[in-house]
């Protein structure tokens, strides 16, 4: 068992090597989910930009997921 982007991507290696078919293995019952998170500092007045970074992250995050962009970026890896 392990993270499916994780495999796909190991599975896509070994394919570029000749190691791997690309067909004998099977994707099985999922397991268990697991979020990945990014912090902030909760006392940030030593950071005068990290209002303005929190609200650009959040719109660009949102605008890539909406357009499709990071679907493509982790097609480029596991395809």
């Amino acid at each position: 068992m392990n993270d499916g982007l994780s495999i796909q991507w190991e599975l896509k290696k070994l394919a570029s090597e000749d190691r791997y078919d690309g067909k004998s293995n099977i994707k099985g019952a999922i397991i268990s989910a697991e979020q990945g998170f990014l912090g902030f500092v909760t006392e940030g007045s030593a950071y005068s930009y990290k209002h303005d970074f929190k609200e650009k992250y959040h719109a660009i995050l949102k605008e890539m997921k909406q357009s499709g962009e990071i679907d493509r970026i982790v097609k480029q890896f596991v395809e």
